[in-house]
């Protein structure tokens, strides 16, 4: 590099013999940049428009305080990383004022997403399970400013919690539902979750009852009860989706097979939701006594699950595997008839895949047979007879 001479006006202008042009050289220790010519009044045009620049920064930088100047080059260091102005910072501030000095608390946002959710007609169980998961969340957040809270400390919460891994992904879930809701209501800038908060779950078999634990669950049952039991575990019908809606003037007698509407599935979407359900015969006697012309075949809601709690209490079942009756259908039912399109059908299933991990090989024809043979024992007896 050629010495600058004496003399020489920054920005400083050579012939480069290389490029065969005019350099002008306006770098300092601050940054700038060099440029080439094709001309020597070209350059020196550009050099002089540098320093008329220069001499404008330099003077208005005097009208800043020295306080000013100090908060300027902290920000400068601040955002250098993301190679962006001060003026875009400020540009973006301007646009999220009301989220970022926002003084919603995580308890306000939750009684509000609640009254949402219930205006917006989702069930009873979800609701109280999402009131819940949120109360406890707000045992330790409720009071704090939403914008204050940050992901680190929510993912040090959900991992904290004294649960399992899918117990954790279940708050998880929730509290995602809670932010991004406070995010569309522009409460927050972004949900306060990260990927690595998730809990890895080992996935196994669903559990089943065994046919002695179903015939004990019937005998317990009381009669309000006792059709939506029999329907889960004969029929495979999901119990809030299904069995909740179906109403009696759905179920065929005559031919033995229930209509699934559209209304009743687990996804409107989803056709294989909507089917033909053939009965048992062991089934058809269950809800023989029970039959209507019309009206709900179960109660919903917490009604459902209070009593199915003292059915199990009184029958002595301890551990109630998740989807224990559907499972239980699905499980020896495949068993029964070794026929997996079949059971399939009967359930809704859509992926063969997932039907075979989970119930190929569950329990033997034997079980299958003492399962399909529970029957009731009497119209006048509170007992089960096991055919």
């Amino acid at each position: 590099m050629k010495r600058k001479r004496k003399g020489d006006k920054w920005p400083f202008i050579r012939w480069a013999e290389k490029e065969q042009a005019w350099k002008v050289d306006a770098r300092t220790k601050d940054g700038g940049q060099r440029k080439f010519f094709a001309t020597r009044d070209l350059a020196e045009t550009w050099a002089e428009q540098q320093r008329i620049e220069r001499k404008n920064d330099g003077a208005a930088a005097f009208k800043f305080r020295a306080a000013d100047r100090i908060d300027a080059e902290a920000a400068m260091k601040m955002i250098a990383p993301y190679q962006i102005s001060l003026r875009e910072c400020a540009n973006f501030y301007v646009r999220h004022a009301a989220t970022a000095t926002g003084d919603r608390t995580i308890q306000q946002i939750v009684e509000e997403l609640l009254a949402v959710k219930k205006s917006a007609g989702m069930s009873a169980r979800y609701l109280k399970d999402l009131r819940i998961r949120l109360n406890i969340f707000c045992a330790t957040f409720g009071k704090e400013r939403a914008v204050n809270v940050s992901q680190q400390a929510v993912d040090d919460w959900i991992t904290a919690i004294p649960y399992s891994g899918t117990t954790k992904n279940n708050y998880r879930r929730l509290l995602g539902v809670l932010f991004g809701f406070a995010v569309d209501r522009r409460y927050i800038l972004q949900v306060p979750i990260s990927k690595q908060s998730k809990s890895s779950v080992k996935r196994g078999k669903p559990g089943i009852l065994a046919a002695d634990e179903c015939a004990r669950l019937l005998s317990a049952c009381d009669d309000k009860i006792l059709p939506a039991v029999a329907l889960g575990m004969f029929a495979g019908l999901r119990p809030e989706s299904e069995v909740w809606r179906l109403d009696w003037s759905r179920i065929d007698f005559k031919r033995k097979l229930i209509d699934v509407e559209p209304l009743s599935t687990k996804n409107s979407g989803d056709n294989a939701s909507v089917r033909w359900v053939q009965m048992s015969n062991n089934l058809v006697e269950w809800l023989m006594p029970y039959r209507q012309k019309s009206g709900p075949v179960s109660p919903s809601g917490d009604s459902y699950f209070a009593r199915l709690q003292r059915a199990r209490e009184t029958a002595r079942i301890k551990t109630w595997p998740a989807d224990a009756l559907r499972h239980s259908f699905c499980s020896y039912h495949y068993a029964r008839h070794s026929d997996a399109g079949l059971t399939m059908a009967q359930a809704g299933h859509t992926n063969p895949r997932t039907f075979f991990r989970h119930y190929r090989a569950r329990v033997t024809p034997e079980d299958a047979e003492r399962f399909f043979g529970i029957r009731p024992a009497g119209v006048d007896e509170k007992i089960v007879a096991i055919r």
